[in-house]
């Protein structure tokens, strides 16, 4: 890492830590919404208790969990597709119009169409230049701006194009996490 330029930057979520270990206390920097089955109801999003608000603009960083409270690959199937596009809009709002940095999923390579890739897909490419798409980005960089709508939320009925391969951004790049539980594939590919 330390050859290659990388940096990694760690929370923790106990605040005496940060003085005697030199970490960084996360809810100085990040805002999250709920987790479990609690946090999954449509059009909504709710705030984990201990973040602050979600809109919040003193925590620079946005944390989008949604993942059942009882890991379940089938149910990860039908709510990493459409729901999570969803639930991709309605947080965008509840956070002071501010994408995800981070989306937590269980099971990240199951959906009924697009699923986590697609939803990092499409905050990374509102992030980087206001296309649904980060694909679209390098396209678009070199030839036009982005769009007038680049703070709109994404297509409810975004279609499922094959991901394009991720492309090294800085960490403002949403990254897909997986809550512990199998999950086919590697990780490591959207760490």
């Amino acid at each position: 890492m330390i050859a290659d330029n990388h940096r990694l930057i760690v929370f923790t979520s106990k605040k005496g830590k940060q003085g005697t270990e030199g970490l960084a206390y996360q809810w100085d920097y990040v805002v999250e919404t709920q987790y479990g089955s609690e946090g999954m109801a449509d059009g909504s999003c709710p705030k984990r208790t201990e973040s602050k608000p979600m809109d919040s603009k003193a925590q620079s960083l946005v944390l989008l969990n949604f993942f059942t409270s009882n890991p379940s690959q089938s149910w990860a199937c039908s709510n990493n597709s459409a729901p999570l596009i969803s639930r991709l809009n309605a947080c965008y709002h509840a956070s002071a119009k501010r994408w995800p940095n981070y989306i937590a999923v269980d099971f990240y390579m199951r959906s009924n169409g697009g699923g986590a890739p697609l939803a990092t897909d499409i905050a990374n490419g509102r992030l980087q230049c206001g296309h649904d798409n980060i694909a679209h980005c390098k396209i678009s960089s070199a030839s036009a701006p982005a769009p007038a709508s680049a703070s709109s939320p994404a297509p409810a009925s975004a279609s499922s194009p094959s991901p394009a391969p991720a492309p090294d951004f800085a960490a403002t790049s949403p990254a897909i996490s997986s809550s512990p539980g199998p999950a086919p594939g590697p990780l490591n590919s959207y760490y």
